[in-house]
């Protein structure tokens, strides 16, 4: 099983060579947070992403790209946003695009941060990547002797079908 990877490790990995710029940028976005919420710890999550969280849960997460890297708000639909920086058009997720250091001293990235963490203050997530475990609400199968696994006919019927089309193929023998 592989080790599971530290933030200096994904961060020297994203970094590896990019320009001095693209550096700064990282530097400055992981000063910005300290400054804007300083119980923030910065964490791997399941997808291995820098992460960014505070005690309620993620902040938002950092993708490496080759020319940007972009700051996932993953309630990001949930976030105000009157400067219109988040850009996606997902269910939730939004992010930011940071080029230069100056996309990173912008006052309203602060605001989005700010909110980010009071969303999560008020409204804690309840998803995989948040700081409560992700709950099946369906009952797990039982099979008794009264309902047995499928026979293996159903699922040969099953597994034999063309694909594209839907159809059984020819030497799928008919349910009966």
């Amino acid at each position: 099983m592989a080790a599971k990877a530290t933030a200096a490790a994904i961060v020297a990995a994203g970094t590896a060579g990019k320009d001095a710029g693209y550096r700064t940028t990282l530097r400055q976005l992981r000063a910005l947070m300290k400054a804007t919420v300083p119980q923030a710890n910065e964490g791997v999550n399941p997808w291995s992403l820098l992460t960014f969280n505070s005690a309620d849960g993620p902040v938002a997460s950092v993708l490496f790209a080759a020319r940007h890297m972009s700051l996932v708000f993953m309630r990001g639909t949930s976030l105000p946003d009157p400067a219109g920086l988040l850009e996606g058009s997902g269910k939730g997720a939004r992010h930011m695009k940071l080029r230069t250091p100056a996309d990173v001293a912008n006052a309203d990235l602060r605001q989005l941060i700010q909110a980010a963490v009071a969303l999560n203050r008020t409204a804690p997530p309840n998803w995989m990547g948040g700081s409560r475990p992700l709950k099946d609400k369906r009952p797990p199968v039982r099979r008794s002797a009264a309902s047995p696994k499928p026979s293996a006919a159903k699922k040969l019927a099953r597994v034999s079908r063309s694909p594209g089309t839907g159809r059984r193929s020819s030497t799928a023998p008919r349910p009966s």
